[in-house]
């Protein structure tokens, strides 16, 4: 019994219980004979056989109701080889009184007490002497007894159990054993059964409330309900708890009964922005420029990109993000940031004065003059000279420029700007007229030489670019000038 206590105490089931209060039971076991010839209790060389029925009904979690009924076989022998047989049929009402829930544990022991009835019958007698025997009309009869003893119940599941029992049976008569002396017949019953619980009354879910007191009789199979049939919901939030998400944290219908404090419809559990409003597609968090790149991980949340740019757009498809690209609508090089280098000299076109001719970066992308080119172009700063107040080239410059026209032969690569300047006497107007009418008088010759016009351009710029002081003879001398700049 303690072992049993014990076992009981670690282990929880359903057994014959309110949700189903009726059990029917098959039984079987041994009888012992206890009276007048001798005591045979707990030998069980003298046991006889027996099967029965049983019908069980819960009365409280302490208290159930048995009905009984049994076919076997009662004897003895004794000593001095007087014995006697009887077969019977009987029928008793017993309560048991459970030390433990049956709902809530799986072993309950129990004792039991109650009173039937026992019809003896085909009951032979041999007498003392051993030579004979006889069929004992004061054998068969009627008992009625009373019963008591203790079990222990073990539920295989909600619905089936099985049990061991010890009832003593105290019976009305002393004569069933062919002996009347002072101690009534008694006789003991070992026990083992098993057991079907079930409702009498009709519960068509299955939840263990009946149809008549269901408030929710299309409850879920296996769904656990409250004493009126209906799912329980342990939050309160509304939601049933089989279709809430989160039993036991009050929620909302929309995110499946969990919270949401950002109201997208969401719960908090699986919301990786549970405090900002997004969509399911991007798992609550928001997504403003709607590329597929959530606002957290995106580093340009506001414009649409792409993954391979973590969100940024590319606008001239050279696989550098816009922020990251100097030049964002030009397709450009990693090594230029981003910006075009069509000459290849690694100044990027932007910065490149000469974008189309190979430079070095002392020079802003442009190559750079070649010393000889530098001196023709220096002696034809001051040495191109004019009749006065005229555009008329004089003579003695045609070498000067022969040798500008060779440069340009010999380069064809270069474009010539050529600037005319003047000092600052006479009237302005005049001076940038006559600046602009000498500078296109030096293209035209250099023209007629064969040289292509697209590689010339002629600009006047007057007296507005003084390289020495008007002050002076000499600084005037310096300030009437055709320059000659080499373009790329």
């Amino acid at each position: 019994m303690l072992f049993c206590i014990i076992v009981m105490m670690l282990n929880q089931a359903t057994g014959q219980t309110k949700m189903f209060p009726a059990a029917i039971g098959i039984t079987g076991g041994l009888t012992e004979y206890m009276g007048d010839l001798g005591q045979s209790a707990y030998t069980f060389k003298e046991a006889k056989p027996f099967f029965g029925l049983n019908f069980g009904y819960y009365v409280t979690p302490h208290l159930d109701f048995n009905l009984n009924t049994a076919i076997g076989k009662l004897g003895y022998k004794e000593p001095h080889n007087l014995k006697f047989d009887s077969k019977f049929w009987q029928v008793n009402t017993n309560f048991h009184v459970k030390i433990l829930d049956a709902s809530k544990h799986k072993i309950v022991p129990y004792l039991l007490i109650g009173f039937g009835a026992a019809h003896y019958g085909d009951h032979t007698l041999k007498t003392s002497d051993g030579d004979s025997e006889v069929t004992s009309l004061n054998g068969n009869g009627i008992d009625v007894f009373l019963a008591f003893g203790a079990g222990a119940q073990y539920a295989i599941n909600e619905r089936f159990n099985v049990f061991l029992q010890e009832k003593f049976a105290y019976t009305d008569h002393d004569d069933r054993d062919g002996e009347e002396r002072n101690t009534n017949d008694a006789f003991l019953m070992h026990t083992i059964g098993i057991s079907y619980n079930f409702s009498l009354e009709h519960d068509a879910d299955g939840d263990g409330v009946t149809d008549k007191k269901d408030k929710c009789p299309k409850t879920p199979a296996g769904e656990k309900v409250d004493a009126h049939g209906c799912p329980l919901d342990r939050d309160g939030d509304g939601i049933v708890d089989h279709l809430d998400s989160c039993p036991d944290i009050k929620g909302m219908t929309t995110a499946h009964g969990c919270p949401d404090k950002d109201g997208d419809g969401i719960a908090d559990n699986i919301d990786k922005c549970p405090d900002d409003f997004g969509p399911a597609a991007m798992f609550g968090c928001p997504d403003k420029d709607s590329d597929g790149i959530t606002d957290k991980d995106d580093r340009c949340p506001g414009e649409a990109g792409s993954i391979a740019m973590k969100g940024c757009p590319d606008k001239d498809a050279d696989g550098i993000a816009d922020p990251d690209d100097e030049c964002p609508t030009e397709a450009g090089s990693t090594a230029m940031h981003g910006c075009p280098d069509k000459d290849g000299d690694n100044i990027p076109d932007k910065d490149d004065k000469c974008p189309d001719v190979a430079g070095i970066a002392a020079n802003k992308g442009c190559p750079e003059v070649k010393e000889e080119v530098k001196k023709v172009l220096a002696t034809a700063l001051q040495g191109i000279q004019f009749e006065t107040g005229k555009d008329i080239i004089r003579p003695s410059s045609y070498g000067i420029l022969n040798n500008v026209v060779k440069v340009m032969n010999e380069n064809p690569e270069y474009k010539l700007s050529i600037e005319g300047h003047t000092d600052n006497k006479g009237d302005a107007a005049k001076n940038m007229d006559l600046s602009d009418k000498r500078a296109n008088a030096v293209m035209k010759y250099i023209i007629n030489k064969k040289i292509d016009s697209a590689r010339l351009r002629a600009n006047g710029f007057g007296a507005t670019i003084p390289v020495a002081s008007n002050d002076t003879e000499a600084g005037r001398s310096k300030n009437r000038r055709v320059e000659f700049k080499v373009e790329f």
